[in-house]
Formats: C-alpha cells, structure tokens, sequence
C-alpha cells in the first residue's frame, strides 16, 4: 500500500538478483507459456515481457503471479494510458512475494503493521528508470488486493510527468483497483466517521501519511477514495487521470479549476463532497465504480 518513489535499497535482495542461475526452461505451468523460469538459491523466478516475479513458494506460484501481473498491467496501462504497451524505455518490473512479514519489513525498512505492500521506483527526467514492488505473501489476499493496488502505482509512475502524483492521489487512484469486499469496508470506515462528526478535513486529507499526529491511515484512505469516487461522477475516468497529470504542473487547485471547474479549489471540492456523503449516508446509496470487471480474472 505504500508508495516510494526512491532509487534503489535492500542490498541483500541485489546480491540474490546477481547470483548463480541453477536453472532456465520455459515455463508451462497453467498454459503460461510466455513465461520462463529459472531457480536462483531459494528463490523461483518468473519472467514475462514485463515482470520478473520472485517467489520462494512453487515454481507454478511463480508463472501464475507473472501472468496475473501480466493480465493487470495490460488493464491498467488501457485505463491510464490508452494502449497496453510498456512505454519506451521502461524497464522490466521486479516483483518480489515475501512469504514471511519480518522478511517483507526488512526489504522495505519498515514495521509491517499496516502495510501490506510496498512499491519503489525511480524516474528520470519524467521517465520510469526503476520499479519494484514487495508484497506479503503471508497475508492470504495479496492476490486480489496489495498486487493489483501496487501495479496501478507503478503504471502511474509510467505517466511521465515531470515530478511525482501526489501521495494522497496516487494511492486513491490505486484503491479504485481493490476488490468490492474491501472497498466496501473502507466506505464503511467513512460513515462512522460521518456519523460521529470526525470527517477528516480536507487539508488532513492530502497532508503526508509521516504525521503521527494526523488523522489514522484508515480514515484518511477511505476518504480518499471517496473522494475520488465523487470526482469521477462528475467526469469519467480518464478526466481523474488528466487531474493527476495537472496536479503536477499546476498543483491541486489548479488542477481542479482546469479539470473540474472548481474555481474555488480544494475548498469548494469539499462542500461538495460533503454534501454527497450526507445524500449517500442519509439513504441514498452510490454505487462504487471500480476498474475492475465483474468477470475479472483472478
């Protein structure tokens, strides 16, 4: 769930990445035939055109979370980008799938209390030089949610803009991947807050996730998310990501007066906002959009 734009780290994993290759064969498991597999130490090693999975489980866990990544990044790249291409020059993705959490904390250089994925990747000059994402295996759903949710930041990175999406906004536009269970949950977070009086503001809303004395990370991701649920009723899902584009150049307000109109900025967003809470929570209840399809595949 969290999101690193940072250049390289975790020089262990790097010494595993350039070490001995004791196997290399197309792999064929569950008719994955565009994948190949090698062996390196623990570690099996997955590639397709645009992964390198490394699990430690099975060999047919491997090719099925490559071609799982594969089947995502091709819906995500159409949502974000309009084709299903890797952009020029992007590198291969590095997914790692740590089956133990102090292996996971670790890689990244954190407490796994909450966080049950993270991804890191580096640009230059607008373009993708490095990505990778860890995931918790030990967790049971990483496959329908951390995956796909990590995926979308690294597709985002792709955007090639010349600075990062902001944090609150990449994470929202991640949290629209999530499956309904989940995404339900978080709404649910949301109307006990609203019931309670203890809506986040807005500014709380969009401040870095570092501050201890902010709002907990729950409430700030469901209101994120509803957040962008509202701004896509007003437009479709390709407006969401001309705003994260803008967001960059001109900043949020600026962004949301050229996108959305909203003249008054984040202000006005949230009078808005607040009042479609109120009408969704009071009674009427808004369907929550997601990217994915009713028959996506697992």
């Amino acid at each position: 769930m969290n999101h690193r734009p940072t250049a390289f780290r975790n020089a262990a994993l790097s010494a595993v990445l350039a070490s001995f290759l004791i196997a290399f064969a197309p792999c064929d498991v569950r008719g994955n035939q565009d994948v190949t597999l090698r062996r390196v130490d623990r570690w099996w090693v997955a590639e397709s055109a645009n992964f390198s999975v490394w699990v430690t489980s099975t060999a047919e866990e491997a090719c099925a979370t490559a071609a799982r990544c594969e089947r995502w990044c091709q819906r995500l790249r159409e949502d974000f980008h309009g084709s299903c291409e890797r952009p020029p020059q992007s590198p291969r993705c590095v997914v790692v799938v740590h089956d133990r959490s102090t292996d996971y904390c670790r890689a990244v250089r954190q407490t796994a209390a909450g966080s049950t994925g993270c991804t890191t990747t580096a640009t230059e000059k607008g373009r993708l030089t490095f990505c990778r994402v860890d995931l918790r295996g030990d967790l049971g759903n990483w496959r329908e949610n951390a995956l796909p949710h990590e995926l979308t930041h690294v597709v985002v990175a792709e955007l090639g803009t010349k600075s990062s999406v902001p944090d609150w906004l990449n994470e929202g536009l991640a949290m629209l991947v999530e499956s309904d269970p989940l995404r339900h949950r978080r709404n649910e977070v949301l109307r006990a807050a609203w019931k309670s009086g203890r809506l986040p503001s807005i500014q709380q809303i969009l401040e870095d996730d570092r501050n201890p004395e902010g709002v907990s990370l729950n409430l700030k991701y469901a209101a994120r998310a509803s957040i962008l649920q509202h701004l896509e009723t007003k437009e479709d899902f390709p407006a969401l990501v001309r705003f994260a584009k803008a967001c960059t150049e001109e900043g949020c307000n600026g962004a949301l007066k050229s996108v959305y109109g909203f003249n008054g900025g984040v202000e006005e967003l949230e009078r808005e906002w607040r009042v479609s809470l109120a009408n969704e929570f009071a009674g009427t209840t808004l369907a929550l959009r997601s990217l994915r399809e009713p028959d996506e595949v697992q």
